[in-house]
This record gives structure tokens, sequence and C-alpha cells, in this order.
């Protein structure tokens, strides 16, 4: 059996959570702050955004740069492109 190490399981569990591919491509798309990215996706509320955001924080996968701004670091960068990976993927071969 393939075993992961402890940084693998600490991706896991944060993609495990919701909204987390949404905050990332709202960041990338240049929807950076805290508001935009609250208008930017429907339904999430202000206390589960701040949440959101203080565990990217905390895992290194965004940073809050001098402006304000949330900006991706190269582990969020390098997570999100997985992602869009693999929905290209699923629109390929899923049904």
């Amino acid at each position: 059996m393939v075993e992961f190490n402890r940084k693998f399981q600490d991706i896991q569990d944060i993609l495990r959570l919701k909204w987390i591919p949404e905050i990332l491509a709202s960041i990338d798309s240049g929807k950076n702050s805290f508001s935009i990215i609250l208008i930017n996706i429907p339904y999430i509320s202000e206390t589960e955004l701040n949440r959101k955001i203080k565990a990217l924080l905390t895992r290194h996968l965004i940073q809050k740069n001098e402006k304000g701004l949330y900006e991706l670091l190269p582990l969020g960068k390098s997570i999100l492109y997985t992602l869009n990976h693999i929905q290209r993927v699923y629109q390929k071969y899923g049904d």
C-alpha cells in the first residue's frame, strides 16, 4: 500500500473544505480583496470566508500583501493548477 506523507495529508485536509477551490480561483483571477472574494463567491458568509482565508494562510497557500490583497503562493498556484487539470480530465472523460 502506498503511504502518503504528512504534507500530502495536510493538502487533502484543506481540499476537503468547502469553498477552497473557489477562493483560490477568485484570488488567481484578480478578485483578491476580502470584500471582492465575498461578493465573487455566492452563498459564502463573511465568517466562513474568514475561516477559510485563515486556513489558507496557515498552510501557506496564500499570503496577504502590503496592500491588504491576497495572492497565491507557489503551493497555492500548484494546487489550483492541479484542480483545473482534474476538471479538464473530468470534462474529457466524465459522464
